[in-house]
């Protein structure tokens, strides 16, 4: 929530006038609050991949962490888990295909997780020594396939693959994945607690604002001219081209 907003609600439902840099203080107070709870959250992935091992066994799930230096505390880099009955339920009633798109984490905790999943999920599919699925980036229509069928005057259930018939539906959901307890029953792992992520500032004022494309109409404030091919005039010389601060003549205009 921006801060103009802030301000907005608090006048309007609090009736109470406050100015932006105590709703930017605020604003602090409440990410910082969030920010702890996360840390108690991050501190329980031993004990939640314990408990996900304990309900699921022959799961895989990998927890990789951070250390600045080696007795410096752990921090979370990426968390990986494939459960035992998703993957036979894939490899025995799905087609080999993968759709792949890319998970980009918009939250506190900002990331893409593409690559490395990627690297685990050939293991755990035993792709090792052979690649034979088919990857897709999205999923798309195939009207031509059904047009040539009605020109040939051909039923399209003739052409269904088996990956399409009731027995093979059945297998994709004959394995159960296990539910697991609540967090107040977790065994306590006695591994040193996970950080969250550190937060990686890049120098420089943040932008606000997305990257327009070229011919897109950038946003004007109201009663504000453009000042698209607006020739630049010195109050310095009186020249065009170039402003006060970078004027090497004489001032003229003030004599």
């Amino acid at each position: 929530m921006k801060l103009r907003e802030i301000k907005r609600r608090v006048d309007s439902e609090m009736n109470v006038n406050v100015n932006m840099r105590r709703c930017r203080r605020a604003k602090k107070i409440v990410k910082d609050k969030l920010a702890g709870n996360f840390v108690k959250e991050f501190a329980t992935l031993w004990d939640y991949t314990d408990e996900l091992r304990l309900k699921n066994s022959e799961s895989t799930i990998n927890i990789t962490v951070n250390r600045v230096t080696p007795e410096s505390p752990p921090h979370f880099k990426r968390f990986y888990v494939c459960f035992e009955a998703l993957k036979r339920s894939g490899k025995e009633g799905s087609r080999p295909i993968l759709g792949l798109d890319g998970c980009l984490l918009k939250g506190l905790f900002k990331g893409e997780i593409l690559s490395t999943f990627l690297s685990l999920l050939i293991a755990d599919l035993g792709m090792e020594y052979g690649f034979w699925y088919t990857i897709i980036s999205d999923q798309q229509k195939d009207p031509l396939s059904l047009c040539l069928l009605r020109h040939l005057e051909q039923k399209p259930d003739d052409y269904l693959h088996r990956y399409h018939h009731k027995e093979t539906y059945l297998k994709a959901y004959a394995y159960v994945l296990q539910p697991i307890d609540g967090s107040h029953e977790w065994r306590k792992s006695y591994i040193e607690p996970v950080l969250p992520l550190v937060e990686k500032t890049i120098p420089g004022r943040q932008k606000k604002n997305r990257r327009k494309t070229k011919n897109e109409q950038k946003k004007v404030r109201h009663r504000q001219l453009s000042r698209v091919r607006l020739i630049m005039r010195c109050r310095k010389c009186g020249g065009k081209g170039h402003n006060r601060r970078s004027c090497n003549q004489p001032n003229t205009i003030g004599l």
